[in-house]
């Protein structure tokens, strides 16, 4: 799904957001449970919601298994979509964003890691992870969230929706404010139930 703003103007490159839906969902859901719509309106940028076959985006295991080659073809997809939106809205290449709910954020974060990536920036909701994969991919700007009560992405980590086991949520943006190589880190709260832990002084402004 592809949405515009009206602000938008032939020929100036606007800044462009996809948003991955979890697992199970579909980009229409994905778009009404973030009224990005609505975002997208206010603040001026190209907003795509692409959809997973059955609603399941295919993650790389790094095996060479059946789901690393189901894992290339989702990529393929976002690629040829990347070059079909090209050809009919003027992108600027330089401000492309993804960002995903659940396994969406899980494959947002899969983006992250690319050595060759395309994306600026990233930012994820109810699941996260670092590999090693990751080492040889630049510093990632990233915004991420999490709820402390996830039952099904539990916060101190555990089993994921698909059997996996997950490292606890702190370790793992901990992990990417390392990979950074962010030097100050602070804690804050926003409201009464919500804390803000950010990693700053990061190499090419990643902050985390």
């Amino acid at each position: 799904m592809l949405h515009v703003p009206p602000s938008y103007q032939v020929g100036t490159p606007t800044p462009l957001v996809m948003a991955f839906h979890g697992m199970g969902s579909n980009a229409n859901q994905q778009l009404l449970l973030t009224g990005m719509t609505t975002t997208s309106d206010t603040h001026g940028f190209i907003l795509v919601a692409p959809e997973a076959r059955s609603g399941q985006w295919q993650l790389p295991t790094g095996a060479e298994t059946a789901a690393d080659t189901a894992a290339n073809a989702d990529f393929a997809y976002l690629t040829a979509m990347a070059t079909d939106l090209n050809d009919m809205v003027c992108i600027d290449r330089t401000r492309q964003y993804a960002s995903g709910m659940s396994l969406g954020s899980a494959l947002t974060l899969v983006l992250a890691c690319a050595p060759n990536r395309t994306f600026a920036a990233f930012g994820g909701v109810g699941a996260a992870f670092y590999s090693p994969a990751c080492d040889n991919a630049p510093p990632a700007p990233l915004i991420y969230f999490h709820g402390t009560a996830d039952a099904v992405v539990p916060i101190a980590g555990g089993l994921a929706p698909l059997g996996q086991t997950v490292a606890a949520i702190p370790d793992s943006m901990s992990a990417w404010a390392a990979h950074n190589d962010c030097t100050a880190v602070t804690q804050s709260s926003i409201g009464t139930d919500v804390t803000l832990t950010a990693w700053t002084a990061c190499a090419n402004d990643a902050d985390v």
